[in-house]
């Protein structure tokens, strides 16, 4: 029977993986990263959230107050994720037959990617303290990105003529890959107070590890025909990122009645990034002024930073357990970043909220959901929200999590990629459609 369950989550997630293996990249991961979600897939599930969880050792980072739930033994989690998304950049067209405007779509770009995280743990009793360690190795910020738009040259043909599509003439490309990596070593203890209050602290050490990443642009050429392709010069960068480090507070209170509120603070930290030879700089070609001072704002200032700076978290959550014969679990987390106090007020601060639920019926897998609010810290982009679903099965000592989160959004930006003589007053739509998928294994050993 447990055989059998096992091949059916199995099937199941390489099912979710299948289908998602159409999508993934954002235009802004060149710049600023993707931070990774470290949590398990059953944080993941309740909402991404960042301060409680069945296994304290994948929140290390995020809340290490929380090993001190550590019963004595070890325990070894190894996550799986993948992480896809779907973008459609389309401007304004106009029907010439009846004046009537409409939007065109002129780039599908699909992407898939995938990485893995570890973190151990182990938990001690001393009278009437416990308090537990944690190591975890994750990746921080994925930089990865790829943009591919076709190029085709306009075709006339005489009147009662049948003709082909336009011939493709070329691609404008735009590549970047990478990831930074973080070592985690974080200790939590726990005492009681009373019968009804027990308090938790923790503090981590987040080592950043020294990475590199590429950036490319590219105008391929494949007739010397047509006006269309872009006058952009290429480039291909090769940046490396320096070794640095940042520290994580965080502290719960638990209360007999199935409460716990909790709270952390991560600090900010200055990742030193190397720099081109020289600075890439943009040549606007029938582009307003205030759509070249946006581009070279969020883009081009990105890129040529001797820095990538993450600001502080502070996040707050409260978690309910209500004493009833069916085991549930209630939690709501709100988060705050101010990107604006080391970017020179290029971006604004951040709020996020998150709300998740936990169900589980007696002898079935648990049923999770959460929703999400993240706002971004560039301001001209807006809000994204996300509803992830997740469950789990425990088999003997091993435990699976699975995880899937699906959000929207779009925003509007100037083409990538301008033509001399083409006069685009308008931005452009960016519709982007993620999926994220995670898998969590974790074993419990010598309890």
């Amino acid at each position: 029977m447990q055989y059998k369950t096992l091949t059916t989550l199995t099937t199941l997630l390489i099912g979710i993986l299948f289908i998602t293996v159409a999508f993934s990249q954002s235009f802004f991961n060149t710049i600023m990263g993707d931070e990774y979600f470290s949590g398990s897939a059953r944080d993941a599930a309740l909402g991404n959230h960042r301060l409680t969880s069945d296994h304290p050792a994948t929140l290390t980072r995020s809340n290490p107050a929380m090993l001190s739930y550590l019963d004595s033994g070890f325990s070894v989690h190894f996550s799986i994720s993948g992480k896809s998304l779907l973008e459609q950049r389309s401007m304004p067209m106009k029907d010439m037959f009846g004046d009537f405007l409409e939007t065109g779509v002129y780039v599908v770009n699909r992407d898939q990617t995938g990485y893995g995280s570890l973190s151990i743990g182990q938990g001690f009793t001393l009278t009437d303290i416990s308090f537990g360690v944690g190591l975890q190795y994750t990746p921080l910020s994925l930089f990865h990105y790829r943009y591919t738009e076709e190029v085709r040259a306009g075709l006339s043909l005489d009147d009662g003529i049948i003709g082909n599509k336009d011939p493709l003439i070329g691609y404008h490309t735009l590549n970047s890959t990478g990831k930074i990596d973080i070592m985690i070593l974080g200790t939590g203890f726990a005492y009681r107070i009373n019968p009804a209050m027990v308090i938790h602290g923790g503090i981590s050490i987040n080592m950043i590890q020294p990475a590199s990443f590429s950036l490319s642009q590219t105008v391929q050429v494949i007739q010397e025909s047509g006006t269309n392709l872009s006058g952009i010069d290429p480039f291909n960068l090769e940046l490396h990122t320096s070794s640095g480090s940042f520290t994580t507070l965080a502290g719960n209170v638990g209360f007999s009645n199935g409460v716990t509120l909790s709270g952390a603070y991560e600090t900010s930290v200055d990742i030193v990034k190397s720099l081109p030879d020289s600075l890439i700089t943009f040549e606007p070609s029938g582009l307003s002024p205030e759509l070249t001072a946006y581009l070279n704002g969020y883009y081009l200032n990105g890129i040529n930073a001797s820095n990538i700076t993450l600001p502080a978290r502070t996040t707050v959550g409260i978690s309910f357990k209500p004493r009833a014969v069916v085991p549930m679990e209630f939690i709501l987390e709100f988060e705050y970043r101010p990107y604006s106090d080391n970017n020179e007020n290029i971006y604004k601060d951040t709020q996020s909220w998150s709300v998740g639920f936990e169900y589980l019926a007696s002898g079935k897998m648990p049923v999770r959901a959460g929703y999400e609010f993240n706002e971004s810290p560039i301001p001209s982009i807006p809000p994204e929200t996300a509803f992830t679903v997740g469950t789990g099965k425990q088999i003997g000592r091993l435990t699976l999590d699975l995880s899937g989160r699906y959000s929207y959004n779009n925003y509007n930006y100037p083409d990538l990629y301008t033509v001399g003589g083409d006069v685009r007053p308008d931005l452009d739509t960016v519709q982007e459609t993620r999926f994220d998928v995670m898998a969590t294994f974790s074993m419990e050993i010598g309890r």
